[in-house]
């Protein structure tokens, strides 16, 4: 018997949308995700696409307790973990594009203790002594942000490394702490002995606790404070924290784990850390609780050019410097996103490169990260595609889990796909827009649903929902000019969107096109250039009426 869950499923079709119109991809997807849950690989969770500004799938599914008296619900409080990693870099980006700091700059400019950090040289096994040396260079910020700083997490390094972590008590950071400040933290991380020169290898480590501090020290705000001024209330994230409030404690959910006997529930006390944890820690780089639907407004803000619903996060080009890869260059082992073949690191994402198209379905460009207990997201901006999976499974031992779900993902996508429209479609797609409004006497705040404000103002196109019908637009702004005036001029607004009007988008009948031209009053030449784009005129209509 299928679990009980509650499923949300949008289809949006659009001319040239670049979503596929078969509903059967969008099934098989959903069907694959409550498969999952009824063997055993995951309890249930939320999981979310939005492609091009559209919700195109939103499933709820399973039990929040063993017995199976709670269902997921789509604001459930999940750990986040590792995806604080990005919301920290974000911050970071924030203060460069404010001219605060620089992403060479060193770490000990803002924090000095780092300027006594060594590199661990010899280690002797038998009773986990070891020597160290000094720094051929300084750590920098961009160090910490591609994590090649020689930083790493204790518990996930073999070896020596994980030796001399345990034998310095440094192996607990990375989620709260019981006792230790942030500041205290992070003095403590400069201490210890890094596994090699920075900027010489990609090592994963407690780098951003390293940057939240940063943070902390430069705008002179706890990084819990920095979060809900600058990221947090700007994007309505309202049920994102580093410690749950009483209020919304019960909309934590359980994290399970993968036993011999199936999936169970973690009875861990210090997986309550969002709750009962000491609460001036705040851990830049897996601290964070939050819901699919907050994290949600996090990616598309950064699809977006680093802007969601007028509240600016980040610029454009920042984003683009922020997803570039940055590590390629070092050419180590595979599996370490260093490789030249494959994906590299950016400030604080992992990066998807031309070379890694042939082992991924993402679109190079993609960026992307996950949490420890088993949350996802990827943004894809070549097709205007986020994704966001919460569930919470920790050790998680069925990664396939995720590539199949990708695999499914990326076949909703036709092969239609239209790039951005440039400025010149922009203006023209915004002048039809005006013109439906004065037809039809739009109030401003249902424009508003389909434009977005602030853009919209200057002339630019930017429709979440009608972005899809941009189609290389064959006609200047003079051009539209002219032929509206020749419309209202002509008496014959009113039947824009008429079914007689709207035929022309299937016809190739000459004969009928001169009809309908002499009837207009239009020359041949601008409606054979617009061809079938009279039907965006009707289709924008529809989407402000809905």
């Amino acid at each position: 018997m299928r679990p009980l869950n509650i499923t949300i499923l949008l289809f949006l079709f659009f001319v040239q949308s670049g979503l596929s119109q078969d509903p059967s991809r969008i099934a098989v997807l959903d069907n694959y995700i409550e498969e999952s849950v009824n063997n055993g690989i995951i309890p249930g969770g939320v999981f979310q696409i939005n492609l091009h500004g559209q919700t195109i799938f939103n499933k709820t599914i399973g039990y929040v307790d063993i017995d199976k008296s709670r269902l997921y619900k789509e604001d459930d409080i999940f750990r986040i973990a590792s995806m604080t990693k990005a919301i920290t870099s974000v911050a970071i980006m924030q203060l460069y594009e404010n001219g605060q700091l620089l992403i060479d700059d060193p770490v000990s400019k803002f924090i000095p203790e780092f300027k006594d950090t060594k590199v661990l040289d010899t280690f002797d096994d038998t009773d986990s002594s070891y020597t160290v040396k000094d720094l051929d260079r300084p750590i920098t910020i961009r160090h910490l942000l591609t994590h090649t700083s020689g930083i790493y997490y204790g518990l996930f390094m073999n070896g020596k490394e994980r030796a001399v972590s345990i034998k310095n008590n440094s192996t607990e950071y990375g989620l709260s702490h019981k006792t230790k400040s942030t500041a205290e933290m992070v003095r403590h991380i400069a201490t210890l002995p890094l596994a090699h020169q920075p900027g010489t290898a990609w090592t994963y480590g407690i780098n951003m606790e390293v940057l939240g501090h940063i943070v902390e020290v430069v705008s002179g705000q706890t990084l819990e404070d920095y979060f809900n001024e600058h990221i947090f209330e700007p994007l309505k994230m309202n049920d994102s924290h580093f410690y749950i409030p009483e209020s919304k404690k019960s909309r934590l959910v359980p994290v399970y784990a993968h036993t011999r006997d199936g999936i169970k529930m973690d009875e861990d006390e210090n997986l309550n850390y969002p709750i009962t944890g000491f609460k001036n820690h705040f851990a830049g780089g897996g601290e964070l609780s939050s819901t699919a639907p907050d994290y949600m407004r996090f990616v598309r803000a950064l699809v977006n050019g680093g802007t969601l619903d007028g509240r600016r996060i980040l610029g454009r080009k920042t984003i683009e410097y922020m997803s570039a890869p940055q590590t390629v260059h070092l050419r180590p082992e595979p599996n370490n996103h260093t490789r030249p073949n494959g994906n590299g690191f950016g400030l604080g994402f992992l990066v998807e490169t031309e070379e890694s198209l042939g082992a991924v379905p993402y679109s190079p460009g993609s960026y992307m990260w996950g949490g420890y207990f088993n949350t996802k997201f990827y943004i894809d901006p070549q097709e205007q595609l986020v994704f966001v999976g919460m569930t919470q499974v920790a050790p998680f031992r069925n990664g396939a889990f995720w590539d199949k779900l990708n695999a499914i993902i990326y076949s909703i996508l036709d092969n239609n796909y239209k790039s951005p429209a440039s400025e010149e479609e922009s203006l023209v797609m915004a002048t039809l827009l005006d013109y439906v409004e004065g037809i039809y006497e739009v109030d401003s705040t249902r424009i508003e649903r389909s434009v977005h404000p602030e853009l919209r103002k200057r002339g630019y196109w930017y429709s979440e929902k009608a972005a899809a019908y941009r189609d290389n637009l064959d006609m200047s702004f003079d051009q539209l000019r002219h032929l509206s005036a020749t419309w209202n001029k002509n008496g014959k607004s009113a039947n824009v969107h008429s079914p007689k009007f709207i035929e022309i988008y299937d016809v190739n009948d000459k004969t009928a096109t001169a009809k309908l031209t002499a009837e207009w009053g239009v020359d041949y030449f601008h409606l054979a250039k617009l061809k079938g784009k009279w039907y965006i005129m009707n289709v924008i209509w529809q989407s402000i009426k809905e």
